[in-house]
């Protein structure tokens, strides 16, 4: 019998918890994934390789904080984009709003019923990253 969606999202969840548990020295682990990460903005700052790569690296390091930035602005944005495209199809459906259940930790807020407009965040959210 095929697995639900949901199923397949627990056995997921299980497996990397399970592998990360296992998992001694986790900067090694993603070590592979951080280097690719900046490859890909050393190219961006650096398409012909005429660089020092000493200067390459410092400019790489500006261009990925210049990205994480960008994120940082257009995300609430599209949170907001988010909400309302979720009220409007339940209002479509002729569904209370109210009543549909949280997507993410952000979007709790149509469990509590307060408008996603004036409240982005259920009162125990912090948003701060102390």
């Amino acid at each position: 019998m095929p697995l639900t969606p949901a199923e397949r999202s627990l056995r997921s969840k299980m497996a990397s918890h399970l592998s990360w548990a296992q998992t001694d020295d986790r900067t090694a682990r993603t070590a592979p994934a951080r280097a690719r990460f900046m490859a890909r903005f050393e190219r961006e700052v650096d398409p012909q390789n005429l660089l020092a790569p000493a200067e390459r690296a410092r400019r790489a390091e500006q261009a990925m904080k210049a990205h994480m930035a960008k994120l940082f602005v257009e995300a609430p944005c599209e949170r907001s984009e988010l909400r309302i495209g979720i009220l409007l199809a339940a209002l479509a459906e002729d569904r209370d709003p109210c009543s549909l259940r949280s997507l993410s930790s952000g979007y709790a807020l149509l469990r509590w019923g307060a408008s996603p407009l004036l409240a982005p965040y259920p009162p125990w959210f912090s948003t701060s990253r102390s």
